[in-house]
């Protein structure tokens, strides 16, 4: 086991953990300016790009041998994957509500699926009257109905992205973000006035 260690460290040079001082390559030298830094790592990992393989011809042969699977086939490129899954992806064939009719027609198709949505969305429903009537019954909480408040308006606002792109409006996140208690102030009483009026201007 040495000397597998003596002939790393003989190939790769000494070992050194963290942000050590850099050294010219006779390990002599302490570099300080930045070309002299940036040529010796270039120096450094070119000598251990194209080292000579330290494992023996002899190491290799004594490796166990692995069979391979011939029949085992390399994953497809991405055109070929797209290729067999578009035709699964197209949809399968539609058939009539009987099951007996192929349908073909976008008009057709369409007509099936309103009907189809209507039958599973419309279909009876199983709780009666009298297991509903056993539920308990629980207070309506007012609070979800109030206005939008200051605090809220801040919890809304803190986590924008800043340096994003400007909305429709044209005023950059950081605008809303570091706009201070006037502009929360005033996004407040926009928002209360949506709230109260319903709808968003």
């Amino acid at each position: 086991m040495k000397n597998f260690f003596k002939a790393i460290k003989t190939t790769y040079g000494p070992c050194i953990k963290g942000a050590a001082p850099l050294l010219s390559s006779d390990g002599a030298t302490l570099l300080t300016e930045k070309s002299q830094i940036l040529k010796r790592r270039a120096e450094h990992f070119r000598s251990v790009l194209n080292c000579a393989s330290a494992i023996s011809d002899a190491a290799i042969g004594r490796l166990p041998q692995v069979d391979t699977n011939t029949g085992l086939d390399l994953p497809p490129s991405q055109p070929e994957t797209i290729w067999a899954v578009q035709p699964i992806s197209s949809g399968a064939p539609l058939l009539s509500s009987d099951g007996a009719t192929l349908l073909t027609e976008k008009s057709q198709i369409l007509k099936r699926w309103a009907e189809h949505f209507r039958s599973v969305l419309n279909c009876a429903s199983a709780i009666s009257d009298a297991a509903i009537g056993r539920l308990p019954q629980v207070d309506t909480n007012t609070g979800l109905d109030l206005p939008p408040s200051q605090p809220e308006t801040i919890w809304a606002v803190q986590p924008i992205s800043s340096g994003k792109a400007p909305g429709s409006d044209a005023i950059p996140p950081e605008v809303y973000k570091h706009g201070g208690p006037r502009l929360i102030g005033e996004l407040t009483t926009l928002f209360q006035e949506m709230w109260r009026q319903g709808q968003v201007p």
